[in-house]
């Protein structure tokens, strides 16, 4: 018996995650589509377009180092370039979602409640 309500909570759980995931594409799908460029994305996407990789990483730009950001927008300007102004905002949504789960599953690793993990 205990067994079965374990299973219907799992089923409820994938429900209303569905849901939940049917819900934030209603949100976002429309921002994401109609997304355009602000006044540091310019210079963000063409510094990642102008400078090699190694330029990148070797100094600062616009008063930061942060070599793992200044590399993935190098990579978004390669992959989207100027025409696609919603791939990047697609690329974040998508980054942080990974980022989400990866997170979740290493507390649920640790011994966290499967309550507190995904909340």
């Amino acid at each position: 018996m205990r067994g079965m309500r374990k299973g219907k909570d799992g089923l409820w759980a994938l429900v209303l995650s569905g849901l939940a995931c049917v819900a934030l594409a209603t949100i976002f799908v429309p921002a994401v589509a109609d997304y355009f460029f602000l006044s540091d994305d310019y210079r963000l996407v063409g510094q990642g377009l102008s400078l090699t990789s190694w330029e990148l990483v070797s100094q600062p730009h616009f008063l930061y180092y942060r070599p793992t950001v200044h590399l993935w927008l190098m990579v978004e300007a390669h992959l989207f370039t100027w025409s696609s102004p919603s791939g990047y905002a697609l690329m974040g949504l998508v980054t942080h979602s990974l980022n989400a789960f990866l997170l979740s599953t290493l507390l649920l690793r640790t011994g966290f409640a499967r309550e507190r993990c995904w909340a």
